[in-house]
């Protein structure tokens, strides 16, 4: 027997029908209106490659730590408006299809561990605008990265200048200190000679760090480096109107099959479809006399002309033997809750029906009622006679 949802869900969609159909085209006249007005894919793109600049052994310690904080960058950090607009105005491009048609990735290098590859991707019709456009992208990177790390050396030496001016400060002043002590407590000699050494270590240190600094100056560079020059490759075909189409279609399938799924959901079902399926089921799915158990091919048979909404004045026929029912061709005797067959029929495929037992739900509460058997009986116009000839039988 077909579950209850499949069978509201079907009465949803046989009611709801140009609903879903109207969704579902709107869905589809909607993706065809975009897919028309999106322009197609770019047919080639230039692929070119950055990797992570080591510092030479020979460079001070300071432009090895800026070059190495240099590798550690965002997105947008080296393709910021200035680095597009320099490009567009190069290559004479609007800055916005630039952005728009340009991707960068970070990838593992091969066979260096603790290396990055970044990826430069420019698409573009015209193959050598690609590469052109991916060099201007690489070159403005690698100057952007060169110029935030002079910009970090700058910000390294203002903060290093005062400390080493504060640092000689408080040198004299502790040199003035032990010079003006007339004292002989040994003791305190010590300790203010201890303190000018210290004060001079701390001086020569934030000194050499600024030396340090300083002749980074000629060594800070950008952090990266071209690993691969761009390649200009054909772009892999995919029409891109096929594809929205495509989403369309799925989206309206989706959109159709989920509003009739939420509206069957939602429905109640009507008066008439609770009884027969409390009907349905109470007869097993099947037959009373057939045992026909195909859904679709069962009906009520009503046993009363008023068509009562109660289990007990119904029962669950196969359509053929319920139009032979409602016609009068076909009945139950009250007495035997058997097949009675009209004449025309005694001599008819039907025939094999004849004296058929009823098939009865297992509970009593839903077996059909013997009056409105009778009573469907005596409609009948033949069963008077039927009824005449059995006692007449000895």
């Amino acid at each position: 027997m077909t579950s209850p949802f499949i069978r509201r869900y079907s009465i949803a969609l046989s009611r709801y029908k140009w609903l879903a159909l109207t969704s579902f085209v709107l869905c589809v006249a909607g993706s065809t209106a975009i897919a028309w007005q999106t322009e197609p894919l770019p047919k080639y793109f230039a692929l070119g490659g950055l990797t992570a600049n080591r510092a030479p052994e020979n460079f001070t310690n300071t432009a090895k730590a800026i070059l190495e904080q240099g590798k550690q960058f965002k997105q947008e950090d080296l393709l910021g408006n200035d680095v597009i607009n320099a490009v567009a105005n190069a290559v004479n491009e609007n800055p916005l299809k630039i952005r728009q048609n340009m991707e960068m990735r970070i990838e593992p290098s091969a066979g260096e561990e603790n290396r990055t590859v970044l990826e430069v991707v420019y698409r573009d019709d015209d193959p050598e605008r690609a590469k052109a456009t991916a060099i201007g992208l690489m070159e403005a990177m690698l100057q952007k990265s060169s110029l935030i790390n002079a910009a970090r050396l700058k910000a390294h030496l203002g903060a290093l200048e005062p400390q080493v001016t504060k640092a000689k400060e408080e040198l004299k002043a502790a040199e003035q200190e032990l010079a003006e002590y007339y004292d002989y407590d040994e003791k305190e000699i010590e300790r203010l000679e201890k303190q000018v050494e210290n004060k001079k270590t701390a001086v020569n240190r934030l000194q050499a760090s600024l030396k340090d600094a300083n002749t980074a100056r000629n060594q800070i560079a950008s952090s990266l480096a071209i690993a691969a020059v761009p390649e200009v490759l054909p772009e892999p075909k995919a029409n891109l109107f096929f594809i929205i189409l495509g989403l369309g279609l799925l989206a309206g399938t989706v959109v159709s099959g989920g509003l009739i799924l939420i509206l069957s959901l939602l429905a109640k079902p009507s008066e008439k479809a609770r009884f027969w399926q409390q009907l349905l089921a109470a007869y097993q799915g099947r037959c009373s006399i057939s045992d026909c158990d195909v859904e679709a091919a069962l009906e009520p048979a009503y046993l009363q002309k008023s068509k009562s909404q109660n289990p007990t004045h119904a029962i669950v026929l196969r359509a053929d033997l319920r139009k032979l029912f409602d016609e009068k061709l076909l009945a139950i005797d009250p007495k035997t809750l058997k097949v009675v067959l009209a004449p025309e029929l005694q001599a008819s495929s039907y025939s094999n029906l004849a004296d058929r037992g009823l098939k009865l739900p297992t509970k009593e509460e839903y077996r059909p009622n013997i009056e409105s058997l009778e009573s469907h009986y005596r409609r009948c116009s033949w069963s008077s006679s039927l009824s005449n000839s059995e006692e007449k039988i000895p």
